[in-house]
């Protein structure tokens, strides 16, 4: 799913394919992801809800966010 940018931001939020290059890279090798529209680290937190694995995920430079969420079983499938 993705965020829109913060209020007051002129930045457009993460498209749905930007968004799903993030989570394909999050999910498939759990390190470190660059920003799809500037190369930047993107910063993370990850938790859980108890049932899936939650990532929030943010540019800084781009102040762009966006939150993953993937299930152990479909992550043990890949």
């Amino acid at each position: 799913m993705a965020h829109r940018a913060s209020e007051g931001s002129r930045q457009a939020a993460y498209t749905l394919d930007e968004a799903a290059h993030i989570r394909q890279a999050i999910c498939g090798r759990g390190s470190l992801v660059g920003c799809p529209r500037c190369g930047e680290v993107l910063r993370h937190t990850v938790g859980t809800d108890g049932l899936q694995t939650v990532w929030l995920l943010r540019c800084e430079a781009c102040d762009r966010s966006v939150v993953i969420r993937d299930t152990p079983a479909a992550m043990a499938a890949r």
